[in-house]
């Protein structure tokens, strides 16, 4: 499947139940064996027999399709994720579509929530580093126009699944931000930024303008090596140059985690952190090129 300008959907979405069965199997070919005791914890099934209860949700599962479109919106292809299904004594034998053993659709039927798949191609058909989306095209995306008033339960209940998605899964290097009219807390918000391919500086391509390998015995220590550093490359030491870094900075720095490395984009410059607790945490910080 080619990267640029194809449009993936389904023709009716995957339930939770046959996501969850997509996760737990292994799908290196096209005929997959799985235990039927497997198969009724997955697809939760309780009402006897059960195996009369699991052929019911396994023929809903049978009718649903991938439908793949060009630029133009036009059908391109459409096919099965799921041909067949033999119930042999105690297992399920499943006969998958050779086309979902492209890597990038394994990925799609691997996300856990149910419109990261949109996000996944939105980001690899935009050839640009930094990708806006406006609130009215996240609520097209997800498919909520009339629901989640506020932009603070988006986020929370779809947009961070999602994004853990598109980088645990998905395996894509992005980092997103929300777009606002102004730096207070309670500035309109306009959609979000989404930055991407960072994974070019780490092969070489983006030289840092500066680097740090330091231990901090915690993220406070963190926190303020980074203010210092900002202010020193800003040559600005006045309040409001730095209370505008470190407004948006400051809750991002307080939610890393061990091993995590933390993008964050303010003007011109790019900060990138790889906190290690009990080892030297590693400060990368670039020339924000998309100024």
């Amino acid at each position: 499947m080619e990267n640029k300008n194809i449009f993936i959907e389904f023709s009716k979405k995957l339930s939770k139940k046959e996501r969850d069965f997509l996760r737990s199997v292994d799908i290196c070919g096209n005929s997959v064996t799985v235990h039927l005791e497997t198969l009724y914890k997955i697809f939760e099934v309780k009402e006897e027999p059960k195996v009369i209860e699991l052929e019911k949700l396994l023929f809903k599962f049978l009718s649903k399709n991938i439908i793949i479109y060009n630029s133009n919106l036009s059908l391109k292809k459409r096919f099965n994720i799921l041909n067949s299904y033999l119930f042999e004594r105690d297992y399920v034998i499943f006969e998958f579509s050779s086309h979902i053993l492209d890597e990038k659709i394994k990925k799609i039927l691997k996300f856990k929530e149910r419109y990261s798949y949109r996000f996944y191609q939105e980001i690899l058909n935009s050839e640009k580093s930094i990708l806006n989306i406006s609130t009215d095209n996240l609520r097209d995306l997800l498919e909520i126009q009339e629901t989640y008033d506020r932009f603070y339960d988006i986020e929370k209940n779809l947009l961070k699944p999602i994004f853990k998605d598109l980088t645990s899964i998905g395996e894509l290097d992005i980092e997103y931000e929300k777009d606002k009219v102004g730096e207070y807390k309670s500035a309109k918000i306009l959609g979000i930024k989404i930055t991407k391919d960072y994974k070019k500086s780490e092969m070489g391509e983006i030289k840092p303008i500066f680097t740090l390998t330091k231990t901090f015995k915690n993220l406070f220590e963190l926190h303020s090596e980074l203010m210092e550093i900002y202010k020193k490359l800003k040559g600005d030491t006045s309040y409001i140059s730095s209370y505008h870094f470190n407004s948006k900075l400051l809750v991002k720095i307080y939610n890393i985690k061990n091993d995590e490395t933390l993008i964050y984009s303010y003007k011109e410059f790019v900060f990138k952190i790889l906190y290690r607790k009990e080892l030297p945490t590693i400060i990368e910080i670039f020339q924000n090129e998309n100024i």
